[in-house]
């Protein structure tokens, strides 16, 4: 029995028209229904005024299956502790009591905030709170699947997918108020509507003229500047069309003459489109593409248009559209036939960002030409949640494999506290709210901020030849001359204590302030366990750069770009002079961690990323206790350069340090209480939340 169809929802009048409860059906009762206060309210009394029976307290004749799909969004509990529960997540909690044989599933990309659900908590009317304590799975993606592993961990992906806003600040600033009135686009947003105009183009050409094409922009949560940037973008849809239109059909010579086919030609070209397609060829088909386009404004308010793909299907036809969004763009709603995607939003937490990803996706036969559009900043930002994501599925992964629980297997989600909040500050405040659990476990920490003061990395390259020394003349034998990177010196099974005083030595930025505390308390908690460690000086090749004597060692500086902020400007941090080694927040290059490593050890990290579905090994493989057997420490020297095409030096030969821990199967955490002054810090970096969002869509 299906109590709900696809033109109504759930109400209890209509249920009580069926003067029926569970009981009188001897079939299972299936209701699809909107996780809104409103609904949720009207079945939970219809549940209990037509199916428990008087004296009860319970539903017994009939067990229930709950599944909550976007289960981060809403069903968390935000309210403090010491306060009722939020009425979404109260309500589904009561559904669940009514019956004495319940069970919860929640489904999610994104299940940060899950994870941070007190396991403990319970309350009287609403019993136990969601927390997954049974079991958590992950769902592997298929092959053809096009997701931020593909985008964002693959670096020829990056460089071929991602595309760098760096002039929306002055024109539509991250942070800016409803009432800001826009009279120009981005050049970066003109862009990439040519880019998904030329799309178009090529799908037609490849046979896909009837499937769906879609362009999200994503630029602000104010319904009122949704609307601006519509009438912004239609406006500059309209003169490509008009151009395209008088231009496109004359011969190239005379065609490219007009400014805007000119512009069209040269993203063409830059782009580097995959395909067979020739400009002649493409350029034949501008007409068609650009003159069916769409402009909607897509968010919860009265004002939305509605993205009705099917509409179009059922008529033989694609839907060829550019959305304008906020929050409908960033949760839940499938754009399909996605290729270009510009969003320009200033969230910091993990899951609100992924969320935001709405590229996510399936695309057959169009992979090659998908785009998206972000500051180089959130491009960082996304690597970062990735490679965090990427973790997070391993460790679920390890806890099936060791056959534990949730609620036994601890914290399964590490914070990467240093520029991204794992999810809303409210959705964290269980019953420990002031205390933030870190594991290194199967992680690697740098400092990736780079001092600029002289002093300060002279006394650090001082410190890096002391060890060099130290360790040519107390640990010789454990130097290795073989293994993978020959050229990099490295010693393996080296005395903890030689770290810990490295540790406690090196001269950290005071954006790392807390970092050596932390790396030494971790080191202590593991030292029984791995009482050695491995120790790598990283270098280049001596053809290739101009070395820096360490010890008799010439080392090679290795070359990484400052940080930049979406302005386009240079990352730098309040807390002292100083650069971001990249706005990824990384020192060490892809693979390094393979550094000393043997044939034998290589083999078993490859036969590890096989067991996880990968088809070659990556620095998480590289890290298993099983692989290298003990944590190491890579030092790095830095020449940053501004990132500019003239590469202006920065700092020369900057030392730097990577702790790269093994991944075990204990997960040893470390505790780091937070005075309410760093609460209130975090509660202020959580600007853009999808509560916001949600009221400013409606």
């Amino acid at each position: 029995m299906v109590l709900t169809n696809i033109l109504s929802d759930f109400t209890k009048q209509n249920a009580q028209q069926l003067q029926a409860g569970l009981a009188d059906w001897s079939k299972p009762v299936v209701v699809v229904i909107k996780k809104n206060v409103s609904t949720l309210s009207q079945i939970h009394s219809w549940l209990k005024d037509f199916n428990l029976q008087t004296g009860e307290s319970q539903i017994a004749g009939a067990p229930m299956l709950f599944i909550d799909d976007e289960a981060d969004n809403a069903s968390v509990n935000t309210s403090k502790p010491d306060l009722d529960p939020t009425k979404t997540n109260g309500l589904i909690r009561e559904i669940l009591a009514l019956f004495r044989k319940s069970c919860y599933v929640g489904y999610t990309a994104t299940p940060f905030a899950n994870i941070f659900i007190n396991p403990a908590a319970y309350d009287e009317r609403t019993r136990e709170d969601l927390f997954p304590r049974d079991f958590i799975y992950c769902l592997d993606a298929p092959n053809n699947y096009f997701g931020a592993e593909k985008i964002f961990l693959d670096e020829a992906g990056e460089a071929k997918f991602i595309r760098k806003i760096d002039d929306a600040e002055d024109i539509l600033p991250l942070r800016h108020k409803k009432d800001i009135a826009l009279s120009d686009l981005p050049a970066s947003l003109k862009r990439a509507i040519q880019v998904f105009i030329l799309t178009r183009a090529i799908r037609n050409l490849r046979g896909q003229a009837h499937k769906h094409c879609s362009m999200l922009v994503n630029v602000s949560r104010f319904v009122d500047v949704q609307k601006n940037v519509r009438v912004l973008v239609h406006s500059y849809l309209e003169a490509l069309k008009n151009a395209i239109r008088s231009n496109y059909a004359l011969p190239s010579s005379v065609s490219l003459k007009n400014r805007y086919l000119a512009s069209l030609k040269e993203q063409f070209d830059a782009e580097h489109f995959n395909g067979p397609e020739s400009w002649e060829e493409v350029r034949a088909q501008l007409d068609e593409a650009v003159g069916s386009v769409k402009t909607l404004v897509v968010n919860s308010s009265k004002s939305d248009e509605p993205l009705d793909y099917a509409a179009y299907a059922a008529k033989g036809e694609a839907l060829n559209v550019i959305a304008v969004g906020g929050l409908s763009l960033s949760r839940g709603l499938t754009i399909e036939g996605l290729t270009v995607s510009y969003m320009y939003r200033n969230t910091k937490m993990y899951d609100t960002l992924m969320q935001m990803g709405r590229w996510f996706g399936y695309r057959p036969g169009y992979e090659d030409i998908c785009r998206v559009f972000l500051s180089e900043e959130s491009s960082g930002w996304y690597s970062h949640i990735a490679v965090a994501t990427e973790e997070l599925r391993d460790r679920v992964k390890e806890m099936r494999r060791f056959n534990k629980t949730p609620k036994d297997f601890g914290l399964l989600v590490q914070s990467h506290p240093d520029a991204l909040l794992v999810t809303a500050a409210n959705k964290m405040q269980f019953a420990e709210k002031r205390t933030v659990k870190v594991s290194f476990d199967g992680m690697l920490r740098e400092t990736f901020v780079l001092s600029s003061d002289p002093i300060v990395n002279e006394e650090n390259r001082d410190l890096f030849v002391s060890l060099f020394d130290e360790l040519s003349a107390r640990f010789s034998d454990r130097r290795v001359r073989d293994g993978d990177r020959e050229e990099c010196p490295i010693w393996r099974g080296v005395a903890s204590s030689k770290v810990e005083e490295f540790f406690r030595r090196f001269r950290y930025h005071p954006h790392h302030d807390g970092m050596r505390t932390m790396l030494q308390s971790y080191l202590a908690r593991i030292g029984e366990r791995f009482p050695t460690w491995d120790v790598a000086f990283m270098t280049l090749g001596t053809a290739r750069g101009k070395p820096v004597m360490i010890g008799d060692f010439p080392m090679v500086a290795q070359m990484r770009s400052a940080g930049l902020d979406e302005r386009g400007n240079l990352i730098r941090s309040d807390a002292g002079p100083g650069y971001w080694i990249s706005s990824k927040q990384r020192v060490a290059g892809a693979r390094d961690e393979r550094v000393g490593l043997s044939a034998d050890e290589l083999v078993r990290a490859d036969s590890l990323a096989k067991e996880r579905g990968k088809a070659a090994a990556a620095d998480l493989d590289f890290r298993n206790a099983s692989v290298r057997g003990r944590p190491l420490l890579m030092l790095h020297l830095i020449d940053l350069n501004d990132g500019s095409a003239e590469k202006r030096v920065l700092v020369e030969n900057g030392p730097a340090f990577g702790a790269s821990f093994p991944a075990t199967d204990d997960f040893k955490q470390i505790d780091y209480v937070l005075n309410q002054v760093m609460i209130d810090q975090l509660d202020r970096q959580a600007f853009d939340t999808p509560d916001d969002d949600e009221d400013f869509d409606s």
